[in-house]
């Protein structure tokens, strides 16, 4: 027999950091096509605004056939390639999955339904304590100088909460003001948890063609952008950022 002239010890060394398992990341969910045999993970729907839930949900819906009433919904379906309408609702049954699928989604929802609701309530009662009250300190605003109170004030005042539409994340309420001299922006913005109330003047008015004798006070542009927070059920006040 062959004996090696060496031996060799080989050792190997496993630092922190230098190995780790990989980490499974649920992915978001863009669709309902698994949802028939799969259930789904919290972490799948966990960034979904209300919209694709809601969206989501009737897709589980949809793939069983079911006859939506509201026509845009009803027409949204009709042009995917799997929708096959059933003859009548009462012939549409769920499997044990799709219906804790549906539960699921539903509860989830009615959280996101339920912190809206909490969000806007939040502002309004902001622009009541505000527009009656005329003080500081509400939800931790204090205003830097008097024309801040008075510039908020104002704007709040052109701003229509119940007039604000959502897409996705994103809810807005924005009017434009053009009193023959100057055009004022008043912009209500919401994403996510941030909230911005915006207050513009955003140049002369189309109707003067000649403004060599007009104020230049009177038509100079700036902006003053009030922005808050809800997070948690708890509507603050972040800052004051002005141009």
């Amino acid at each position: 027999m062959l004996m090696s002239r060496y031996n060799f010890l080989v050792v190997v060394l496993f630092l922190p950091g230098w190995f780790q398992m990989p980490v499974a990341v649920a992915q978001s969910l863009t669709d309902c096509s698994s949802c028939m045999t799969v259930l789904i993970k919290e972490g799948q729907i966990k960034e979904a605004s209300l919209d694709e839930l809601q969206l989501l949900s009737n897709e589980i819906f949809a793939r069983k056939g079911h006859r939506f009433g509201k026509e845009k919904i009803a027409g949204y379906f009709k042009d995917k390639s799997w929708y096959q309408p059933a003859k009548s609702n009462a012939a549409v049954r769920f499997s044990n999955i799709e219906q804790q699928n549906i539960e699921f989604l539903k509860k989830r929802i009615k959280v996101l339904e339920q912190n809206r609701a909490a969000l806007m309530a939040a502002l309004k009662k902001f622009k009541m304590l505000v527009l009656t009250t005329q003080k500081a300190g509400v939800y931790g605003y204090t205003p830097g100088w008097k024309e801040d109170l008075d510039y908020l004030s104002k704007t709040l005042n052109k701003l229509d909460f119940e007039a604000v539409n959502w897409y996705k994340h994103k809810g807005i309420y924005e009017v434009t003001v053009d009193d023959g001299l100057a055009l004022q922006e008043y912009k209500l913005y919401i994403e996510k948890e941030k909230i911005s109330i915006k207050m513009a003047r955003t140049g002369g008015s189309p109707l003067i063609k000649d403004f060599s004798l007009i104020d230049e006070k009177s038509v100079s542009e700036f902006s003053y952008q009030w922005i808050f927070e809800f997070t948690n059920g708890s509507f603050r006040f972040l800052k004051l950022v002005d141009i």
